[in-house]
């Protein structure tokens, strides 16, 4: 329940090589960044009166100011293969916590997945996520005050699908 006013900007590059020799023709990569600026104005308890307290902050909660992703992939013959580094920046997340703002840390995650046609309508697959084992983390006004740290480890399925 804040007024907000967000501001920002994407590039997004996507790019097939498939005018390059055989076996490089079936690479390409996926690339974009978004960078925003904003500012929110919310009302909170103010803990000393427990009178209502308008605050003006230069931040959109839940919402970074810098995340970049970048995918590689190779497609030919059926089968396909894909790696992805996602980058988060820093993000407020709850406003006016036990002390201050809680903030998400910055995360780096790397995923992959490898899929083969085996007919028209059923493809197997495998795939990785944050196989980096990247923490995610978060803590109350600065990082010396921790609220979560959890180690997820990374993800990894398999199996086979029925398209229509």
């Amino acid at each position: 329940g804040a007024t907000q006013d967000l501001k920002g900007v994407e590039f997004s590059w996507q790019q097939s090589f498939s005018k390059l020799p055989a076996p490089f023709d079936a690479f390409g990569v996926n690339a974009n960044a978004t960078f925003v600026n904003g500012s929110c104005q919310f009302v909170l308890l103010n803990p000393a009166t427990l009178q209502p307290l308008t605050v003006t902050e230069d931040f959109v909660p839940n919402q970074a100011k810098r995340v970049y992703n970048a995918q590689l992939y190779w497609e030919k013959y059926g089968f396909s293969a894909r790696v992805a580094v996602n980058f988060t920046d820093t993000y407020v997340r709850d406003v006016g916590g036990i002390v201050d703002n809680v903030i998400n840390d910055a995360a780096t995650r790397w995923d992959a997945a490898v899929s083969y046609q085996l007919t028209k309508h059923l493809p197997v697959y495998v795939e990785g996520k944050n196989l980096t084992n990247e923490v995610k983390s978060w803590y109350n006004g600065r990082p010396g005050r921790p609220e979560e740290w959890e180690h997820v480890g990374w993800t990894g399925l398999g199996g086979v699908k029925w398209r229509f």
